[in-house]
């Protein structure tokens, strides 16, 4: 979990700094790992729902990775039915 951790923290950190998405290439030297490593991990966080990026024509924009904030499910219970 130590690279999921360090990919999510260097997004956002990338993107508060230069106000857009570091590419794989960035990435990869900065946690000191090959890009299909970091490919894999991107890939794991995208299928979890914890980043998202835009696809064109099959392919991973350049500079469209964004973190997805934690969202919160709020369920609503109805008591009582309609005749009710």
């Amino acid at each position: 979990m130590g690279r999921v951790r360090a990919v999510l923290a260097y997004v956002e950190r990338y993107q508060a700094q230069h106000r857009c998405a570091p590419v794989l290439e960035e990435i990869a030297l900065e946690l000191g790992v090959s890009v299909p490593r970091v490919h894999a991990i991107v890939a794991r966080l995208e299928a979890e729902g914890r980043l998202e990026s835009l696809w064109v024509s099959g392919r991973r924009s350049p500079r469209s990775l964004r973190v997805v904030e934690d969202r919160q499910l709020v369920m609503t219970l109805v008591v009582g039915g309609a005749g009710q």
